[in-house]
């Protein structure tokens, strides 16, 4: 299943499908650094705002009622989302390798074994969405 917003269809850029997982980590980050005076329509944050408070309210909604359902979208699901221009690319890349930095780092501080192997598991998938991304960036500016 592919989650897309309504309120994005009319949205002009790249489309990029990115796997639910990981567009939380990224737009929970992003949240974190949204105080750093970029209005709402100056960033990717701003950019996918809608469809974060979207998704969020709906991963809520399963958490609390049905936790397969929970798994199965934030491993199973991947969102649709568009990045407009090589400005919005370029602070997504830096976000994605930003995080995949800290949770390498993290897997020192790991508890136990699983939780070591799920961190890298995920610097991992980050780091292959950044790659993907890195082709992608080079290929809109030729």
């Amino acid at each position: 299943m592919l989650l897309q917003p309504a309120r994005w269809k009319e949205r002009t850029g790249m489309e990029l499908r990115i796997p639910v997982w990981q567009f939380v980590r990224i737009m929970v980050h992003l949240e974190g650094d949204s105080g750093r005076g970029k209005s709402k329509g100056e960033s990717v944050y701003g950019d996918w705002l809608d469809a974060w408070t979207e998704l969020d309210a709906h991963l809520t909604k399963l958490g609390k009622t049905n936790a397969d359902g929970f798994a199965d979208l934030m491993m199973e699901q991947e969102v649709l989302v568009v990045c407009r221009g090589q400005a919005r690319l370029a602070e997504l890349r830096r976000t994605i390798d930003t995080l995949a930095r800290r949770m390498k780092a993290d897997v020192r501080h790991a508890a136990d074994v699983e939780n070591k192997r799920d961190l890298r598991r995920e610097a991992r998938g980050l780091e292959a969405l950044s790659r993907d991304l890195a082709k992608r960036q080079k290929g809109e500016g030729q």
